[in-house]
């Protein structure tokens, strides 16, 4: 009875461990990456930062309306770039009230 037990926790152990290497082995992204989003975000040049603030600001009446669209989110996506990386581009939206647009 005892070799019986001890057989079958063997087994299912072996089975258990089998199935938890081919889970991690055959995962498309690293724990890494999965842990830092902000890896994935492309730093962008001034120009495109430009470029991104003057699109935001072309939509700055419809965001601001009450029940207006959302930022799209590649737009959403670069102006944070811009924002985390230019302190011009942050200086511009904080002055107008699309900062609140951005948490």
């Amino acid at each position: 009875m005892r070799a019986y037990i001890i057989g079958s926790i063997v087994i299912w152990c072996g089975v258990f461990l089998a199935w938890y290497c081919l889970t991690v082995f055959t995962r498309q992204d690293s724990p890494q990456d999965a842990a830092s989003p902000a890896a994935n975000v492309a730093i962008l040049s001034a120009s495109q930062c430009r470029f991104a603030v003057e699109t935001l600001f072309s939509m700055t009446d419809k965001l601001l309306q009450a029940g207006g669209p959302e930022v799209p989110t590649e737009l959403r996506r670069n102006i944070e770039s811009c924002i985390s990386s230019d302190s011009v581009t942050r200086d511009k939206i904080t002055a107008t009230q699309l900062i609140r647009l951005f948490p």
